[in-house]
């Protein structure tokens, strides 16, 4: 039997790594949630969803659709704004959301390394 938990995790986690990004984006004139461009993103969103919790079955690890959507709704975010005339406020917002990663992944990298050095003096 499976545990269903760690797909509630990983949807919450998730979420909250793609608010902040569309939370800066939706503050400037273009409203997109209720354009085609919206609709793009939340149907390929879902999809990238649903390929994660097909994981077992397909042998697919959750990282790869769940990046892949992400660039591709950025690439959406993006296009549509460059249409538009307002590249600064996609890139600006970009950057932040990176930067936000960034943070995120080298204060992983560095507790996963004392964790892992306390392990293995048996510390732990």
């Amino acid at each position: 039997m499976t545990c269903r938990r760690p797909y509630l995790l990983f949807a919450l986690v998730l979420s909250l790594f793609l608010i902040p990004g569309f939370a800066i984006a939706a503050t400037g004139p273009l409203d997109l949630t209720a354009s085609g461009a919206g609709y793009a993103a939340l149907i390929i969103f879902t999809l990238a969803y649903i390929l994660v919790m097909m994981e077992e079955k397909l042998h697919l690890r959750k990282s790869k659709p769940v990046l892949v959507a992400a660039g591709v709704i950025w690439a959406i975010a993006g296009w549509v704004y460059v249409q538009a005339d307002m590249v600064g406020i996609p890139e600006e917002a970009f950057k932040i959301t990176l930067l936000e990663f960034a943070e995120l992944m080298l204060f992983l990298l560095v507790a996963m390394t004392y964790i892992n050095a306390l392990e293995e003096r048996r510390f732990i």
